[in-house]
C-alpha cells in the first residue's frame, strides 16, 4: 500500500492486491485498488475505492473484476448523520453487481444513540455472491457507548431475498425461507 495526504482534506492510496476479498493467492496476477478521500467540511466526508484486476482461479477462463465503493458521510447535526454507500461492480463474464444502504445514526443522550438503516443487494448473475442475492433489508438499533473509543449494540434486522431464488434461511418449522429477522448483538473497542 502507498499512501499520500494532501493535508488534511484529501488523501489517497493505492494497494496491490491478491483479489476482491482473497486472503489466500487464487493465481499469479495481481488487483490494483485504491482509496481516495475528500474531506471538504468538518461534517462532510467523501470516499470512493475499488478495484480492477483478472480475479479468475488458476486453471479456469480469465475474466477482469472492476469494482467501485462509493461512500458520503454527513453529519446534520452534532447528534444526528446520515451515511450512504453504493457498490457497483462488473465483471467482464457475468455482468453487473450494485448493492447499497442509507444508515441514520441519532444520539439522543452523551452515550445513547438510536440507528435506522436500510439496505439492498442486486447480484442476480453472481459477480461478488456465489448465491447470486437480490433483496433488501431493515435494521433498527441501539446503542449504549461507555466511552469515546467503545460501543454495546442491540439490533435487530429483516431480510426479505429474492422468494424465487434466495431461500436461503430456514423458518421455525425448518421450510426454505427466502425472510428472516435477526437479533444481534455486539460490542467493539478501538484504541
Amino acid at each position: 500500500r502507498a499512501s499520500y495526504n494532501w493535508g488534511s482534506m484529501l488523501t489517497a492510496q493505492l494497494h496491490l492486491l491478491n483479489g476482491y476479498g482473497n486472503i489466500v493467492d487464487n493465481n499469479i496476477n495481481k488487483s490494483v485498488g485504491w482509496l481516495v478521500g475528500y474531506n471538504p467540511l468538518s461534517n462532510l466526508g467523501i470516499s470512493w475505492s475499488g478495484l480492477v484486476g483478472d480475479e479468475s482461479n488458476t486453471g479456469d477462463p480469465a475474466f477482469i473484476r472492476f469494482y467501485n465503493n462509493f461512500n458520503v458521510n454527513y453529519m446534520i447535526l452534532d447528534s444526528l448523520g446520515i451515511r450512504a454507500q453504493m457498490d457497483v461492480a462488473n465483471q467482464s463474464n457475468l455482468g453487473l453487481y450494485y448493492g447499497g444502504q442509507l444508515t441514520a445514526p441519532y444520539y439522543f443522550f452523551e452515550h445513547f444513540g438510536v440507528t435506522v438503516r436500510g439496505e439492498m443487494i442486486q447480484d442476480p448473475n453472481g459477480v461478488v455472491s456465489a448465491d447470486k442475492l437480490q433483496g433488501f433489508g431493515a435494521t433498527l438499533g441501539l446503542e449504549y457507548r461507555p466511552t469515546k473509543q467503545s460501543y454495546v449494540r442491540l439490533e435487530g434486522r429483516q431480510l426479505f431475498m429474492d422468494p424465487t431464488n434466495n431461500k436461503l434461511f430456514m423458518d421455525a418449522n425448518g421450510n426454505a425461507s427466502s425472510n428472516r429477522f435477526e437479533l444481534l448483538a455486539n460490542t467493539g473497542i478501538w484504541f
